[in-house]
């Protein structure tokens, strides 16, 4: 599978730099830091943080409206101190969105500020844990993951911009009757910026 990515991952960037402006596609590339936490885990708040970043494609369908497609590294997990829990997981992370864009500026030929909805699919590449009671079973979490997106992002200039996402995993990681809920769900927020080409 992982395979798979690496080559749409390669196709991707090959569209990116070389054929969006002929087939009115726009590009960006993003970066930040994900605040993330796992329902289930006993550890509470986002206090784990991550990188994440990538390539970004817009095809604009309307004056207002995009729809995008996404290739991510997405760094999560949890982590609380006082239990000694840390749980560190890196994703490939691939979200398509409709955006929709609002507060024209003439002078500059670019909307302000845009809010984003859609769903993404996460690949668990690695994983790893250092607390006991979690340890055991971070072998066993899902590979797949599919999560639902609600966004915003304000534009400074046409170029450059910075957005703040959350994104809530749809189904458990892992089902298990010991952990709190009855599983373990992901959640994250994300805070990165954008360069828009």
């Amino acid at each position: 599978m992982l395979r798979e990515f690496k080559l749409f991952a390669a196709g991707l960037m090959v569209c990116f730099f070389f054929q969006i402006r002929a087939q009115n596609f726009f590009g960006s590339v993003t970066l930040g830091i994900n605040a993330s936490q796992i329902n289930g885990d006993n550890a509470a708040g986002y206090n784990k943080a991550g990188l994440t970043g990538g390539f970004k494609i817009d095809y604009p369908v309307s004056p207002s409206v995009d729809i995008s497609a996404e290739l991510l590294y997405s760094g999560r997990g949890s982590r609380d101190n006082r239990q000694n829990i840390r749980i560190n997981l890196d994703y490939i992370e691939m979200p398509l969105v409709v955006s929709f864009r609002d507060w024209y500026i003439e002078k500059g030929d670019y909307d302000k500020v845009r809010v984003d909805g859609g769903l993404s699919y996460g690949y668990l590449f690695r994983a790893s844990s250092n607390e006991n009671t979690l340890g055991p079973f971070v072998d066993q979490l899902k590979k797949h993951d599919m999560s639902m997106i609600i966004g915003a992002a304000y534009m400074f200039t046409p170029k450059w911009g910075v957005s703040l996402r959350y994104t809530r995993s749809l189904f458990k990681m892992l089902s298990n009757k010991d952990f709190e809920q009855g599983g373990l769900l992901g959640y994250f927020v994300t805070l990165r910026g954008e360069y828009h080409f």
